[in-house]
């Protein structure tokens, strides 16, 4: 409600509600994405580089609006003590109309130089009565709301919002926070960019402090829950083991152990399985569901897309006979009939493994005796999905698995309410990936180098960003089909993306497995899931529009097999912080290390995204996040140690935060 803000009438409010934004609160935590730099006046002859600064001009003369072929224009001539320049104004009459002649104004805008000619494009101008100096905030916008009505609706949101302290006066202390109310008017009303960054330290710690708390507590709450606990024996375990091919890894052998030992206690296991590409998570989850049946309960299989459900179906199925285990998959393509069939066979308990995708969470999907949920991919699935899945049995034990690296303490913090196991080594016989960041001169080169690596009957991946041609010169698809007929490639090739028909995709995915196809064109959709081991190349175009995290899993869809592989980011940006990030692909396989470089260069925001609303202040990192999310951690953690229900007078207050967090987690997570 924003009954006591004044200019807010139902229009504004609908605007407003568009953003999210509902009561007084809600703004004043609209938190500024910018600021601009109005306290001081530069003059025309300094440089301030690229940004845009204040300048005081007096106008000099002004022309008649001109029509161009792309709008009217207006130029304005203005000089300081120190030089003359041109304004510029295009599509905006009203603004040089109201310019007089022989009188300062100030100018807010950036100066473009051309040997001694200086012109500044639409700046921002206002008179020396009304101009105030300082740090203007600037603010996420929705069509029809601007920058100064919104500033004032927070200025008045900030008078009438009694905002109340939640952390203790020794919490404080300890990590050098200012007091909430003053965190909210400095932040919003900012006298110098010391106030801005203790302001936003003082909301990223809180932030990261209840989300951590929040998390926590969910975990303590599932622990007084009760589950079956299986502990009868590992007999099929053992002899499924026993028939593999490789051995498993010390780190694979750890895993399997802990999770054993929480299927075994009376309490629901809630784990995630974190693992880098490649390292061998999916066997380890195989085993948890082997010892589940062994145990005379089901096992539910999750995974985001049919091509990955199909592959551990495949993958396994035999294998799984072999031992006396029934398994299927359950998909949205698979026909109606099919589909009634293996849901009364699910019902019945005639199945005792099934593989599928979102169509397992479907109402008339029901078992016999649920015992285990597997989630793979976990960060592609909402909260309330899982949950749905999960309450189709009687508090089963849920086993999560994540190839996408976090660095552990965030991961901590992402997932804390489960207990994290990690696998770090890969399986021996696993050559590093060599990776080479080009640019587009090197691409006959690189067809040169797919047609031998055909030659010698290995297979390769080309990525590209989008579908079809778009306006942001990005590569597409079919775009580089056309390029490969240039060089007589395209006869190896096929395309696969996301609008094909769901078969389609399987069976082009097929084409490929059974080496059809050398060549495979593709957008992301192959990100995860697609095991070949014969795919000895991955050439990945426009690689500075991906995040490191996800170029490092597309980058092990290769080097899955005994022969060298190799990745070769196309790059069409020459940026200093696009070429520090391929370097740090060229350099690392580590995927641990990796997402540690991805987190100090990009920042949490991409990795959090699922738990922020509207301009969350940990996209913005004027701070040190690390040292910040340590001491989140270590106090949010001895917190609940001590009050593990948070029924201590003391903490109301903050309890009364982590429910609003929680329904927030639960609401925002349950969307992706």
């Amino acid at each position: 409600m924003f009954n006591n803000i004044k200019g807010v009438g139902p229009k504004k409010a609908t605007l407003l509600n568009n953003m999210g934004i509902y009561n007084q609160s809600e703004l004043i935590n609209l938190f500024p994405n910018d600021y601009e730099d109005k306290r001081n006046v530069s003059i025309l002859t300094e440089d301030t580089g690229d940004r845009k600064a204040l300048y005081r001009l007096c106008i000099k003369s002004k022309t008649k609006p001109i029509r161009t072929a792309k709008g009217t224009l207006t130029s304005v001539k203005a000089f300081d003590e120190s030089d003359k320049c041109e304004i510029i104004y295009f599509n905006d009459i009203y603004s040089p109309r109201k310019l007089e002649l022989d009188v300062y104004y100030y100018f807010y805008g950036k100066v473009v130089r051309n040997g001694n000619l200086k012109t500044i494009y639409n700046p921002e101008v206002s008179t020396e009565k009304n101009f105030e100096f300082g740090l203007v905030p600037i603010y996420p916008l929705t069509k029809g709301l601007f920058q100064n009505e919104l500033r004032k609706f927070i200025e008045q949101a900030l008078k009438i919002t009694n905002v109340r302290e939640f952390l203790s006066e020794d919490l404080l202390f300890l990590r050098g926070l200012i007091k909430l109310n003053e965190a909210y008017k400095m932040i919003h009303s900012p006298k110098n960019y010391e106030d801005i960054v203790n302001s936003k330290k003082r909301f990223v710690y809180q932030e990261l402090f209840l989300l951590i708390l929040s998390l926590n507590y969910i975990r303590e709450m599932n622990v007084l829950s009760n589950s079956a606990p299986i502990n009868t024996n590992k007999e099929k375990v053992i002899d499924f083991i026993d028939s593999l091919e490789f051995t498993l890894t010390l780190d694979q052998k750890k895993v399997v152990d802990e999770i054993l030992e929480d299927m075994s206690s009376s309490k629901p296991m809630n784990r995630l399985l974190q693992g880098d590409v490649g390292s061998g998570k999916t066997i380890v989850a195989i085993l948890a569901a082997i010892y589940c049946v062994n145990n005379g309960y089901q096992c539910a299989f999750i995974a985001p897309t049919e091509v990955l459900a199909n592959q551990h179906y495949y993958n396994y199925c035999e294998k799984l006979k072999t031992i006396g285990i029934k398994s299927s998959v359950l998909t949205g393509s698979i026909s109606e009939r099919d589909k009634k069939s293996l849901k009364s066979m699910i019902e019945d308990g005639d199945i005792d493994i099934v593989f599928g995708t979102h169509a397992l969470i479907q109402e008339d999907v029901s078992f016999k005796k649920l015992g285990l949920v597997i989630t793979d991919e976990q960060h592609r699935f909402g909260v309330k999905q899982r949950d749905n899945l999960i309450s189709k049995g009687d508090n089963p034990h849920v086993l999560v698995m994540s190839a996408t690296p976090i660095p552990r303490t965030l991961a901590l913090t992402i997932y804390g309410d489960l207990d994290l196991s990690t696998i770090n080594v890969l399986p021996s016989g696993r050559l590093p990936i060599q990776t080479f960041a080009v640019n587009m001169s090197y691409e006959k080169r690189v067809f040169s180098f797919i047609k031998k690596e055909i030659q010698s009957n290995k297979q390769v991946y080309i990525v590209c960003p989008t579908i079809d041609d778009n306006e942001l010169n990005l590569k597409s698809v079919y775009d580089i089909r056309e390029r490969l007929i240039q060089y007589g490639l395209d006869e190896h090739s096929e395309v696969l993306h996301g609008k094909l028909p769901k078969q389609e995709q399987q069976e082009i995915v097929d084409s490929f497995k059974d080496k059809k196809i050398s060549i495979l064109i593709s957008t992301t959709v192959i990100e995860v899931g697609i095991d070949i081991p014969n795919a000895s190349t991955i050439v990945i175009y426009n690689a500075e529009r991906f995040g490191l995290a996800q170029l490092h899993q597309l980058r092990g869809r290769v080097g899955r097999g005994r022969h060298q592989s190799y990745c070769i980011l196309i790059c069409t940006s020459n940026s200093k912080s696009a070429r520090e990030r391929m370097k740090v692909l060229e350099t690392s396989n580590d995927g641990f290390i990796i997402a540690d470089k991805d987190l100090e260069l990009r920042g949490p925001g991409e990795i959090l995204g699922y738990f922020q609303h509207g301009s969350s202040i940990l996209n913005d990192l004027d701070y040190n996040f690390k040292n910040i999310l340590e001491w989140a951690n270590k106090d949010a953690k001895r917190l609940i140690e001590k009050d593990p229900t948070l029924e201590l007078e003391e903490n109301s207050e903050i309890k009364n935060k982590i429910n609003d967090v929680i329904s927030k987690i639960i609401r925002t997570k349950s969307l992706n």
